[in-house]
C-alpha cells in the first residue's frame, strides 16, 4: 500500500472531555461504532486534556463546555493555540449563546447541543432517536421565503436589505446567491406503493442570501428571524417605499417581539 492509501485509511482519533462516566461512555459506544473513527481516550478535566491532547494528537475533541472545575474557555483556547489543525466540538446541554460565541470565539469550530444521555439509554452509531443535536457553525446559511409567483422575478446578484429580531433597529446589506425552487410538496418518499394523491399547496420557496457583512452572519444564532426586502427590476419606483417601511419594521423590533 502507498503512503497516501496508508493515510486515506487511517481512522479519526477521537478524544472525548467530560467529568460525567455516563456521557463519556455514551459517547464512546458512538465513536467505536462508527468506521472511520477510534477513541483515543477518555478524561475529565482540563490537565488531563492538555496531557492526552499532546500524547494522542487527537484529530477531533468532544469537549464539554462546562466541567467541575468551571467553564472551560481557558482550554478550548489552548487546544487551538498547540493544535491548529484539531477540530474542537463542544458539549452542552445548553444553547446560551453567550456562552456558545464565547466558545467561538476561543477557538470552538461547533456545538452540539441538547444532549439528552439518561442511565440506561441505548445509543448506537445508528440510534432510533438522535441522542443529541449537532449545530453546524462554519457557514451562516440566511434564507429568504418568498411567495412562488414572484420567484421569476429573483436572480443571483440582486440587491437585498434585511432586518433581524435578534438585532433591533438595525438593518443589514446582502445580495441574492440562488433561490432554492424544490419544496417538500415536490418530493415522494420511496417505497413499494404508489402514490398517494394529496392536497398540493402552494407552499414558498427560498432564496438564498449571503451578507455584505459577514461578521454579522457569524454573529447570528441558528433560528433568527426577521424580514427582509429583495430589489428586483420589477415595479422599481415601490423600491424607496419599501426601504421606509423595512427600517419602520426594524425600529418596532424593539417592542414587538413577535
Amino acid at each position: 500500500m502507498s503512503a497516501k492509501g496508508r493515510l486515506s485509511a487511517r481512522k479519526a482519533r477521537v478524544l472525548i472531555v467530560d467529568d460525567c462516566p455516563l456521557v463519556r461512555s455514551a459517547l464512546r459506544g458512538i465513536v467505536e461504532g462508527a468506521q472511520d473513527m477510534i477513541c483515543c481516550g477518555e478524561v475529565e478535566s482540563s490537565a488531563a486534556t492538555q496531557a492526552a491532547a499532546s500524547k494522542y494528537l487527537p484529530d477531533l475533541v468532544l469537549l464539554e463546555l462546562w466541567l467541575a472545575e468551571g467553564i472551560c474557555l481557558d482550554l478550548v483556547g489552548w487546544l487551538k493555540q498547540q493544535l491548529p489543525q484539531t477540530t474542537i466540538m463542544i458539549l452542552t446541554a445548553s444553547s446560551d449563546p453567550i456562552y456558545v460565541q464565547r466558545a467561538f470565539g476561543a477557538g470552538a469550530d461547533g456545538y452540539v447541543t441538547n444532549v439528552a444521555l439518561r442511565k440506561g439509554a441505548r445509543v448506537a452509531a445508528l440510534p432510533l432517536a438522535p441522542a443529541m443535536a449537532f449545530i453546524d457553525t462554519s457557514e451562516t446559511i440566511i434564507g429568504v421565503e418568498i411567495a412562488q409567483i414572484d420567484a421569476r422575478y429573483i436572480e443571483p446578484g440582486q440587491e437585498v436589505e434585511l432586518t433581524f429580531k435578534y438585532r433591533p433597529g438595525e438593518v443589514f446589506t446582502g445580495r441574492v446567491e440562488a433561490v432554492l425552487q424544490a419544496t417538500a410538496a415536490g418530493q415522494v418518499a420511496v417505497s413499494g406503493s404508489a402514490v398517494t394523491p394529496k392536497q398540493v399547496a402552494a407552499g414558498p420557496f427560498v432564496v438564498r442570501v449571503r451578507l455584505d457583512d459577514q461578521q454579522i452572519a457569524n454573529e447570528l444564532p441558528a433560528g433568527s428571524t426577521g424580514e427582509a426586502a429583495i430589489y428586483t427590476e420589477h415595479v422599481k419606483p415601490a423600491h424607496f417605499i419599501r426601504r421606509v417601511i423595512l427600517r419602520q419594521m426594524a425600529i418596532l423590533n424593539y417592542i414587538n417581539p413577535f
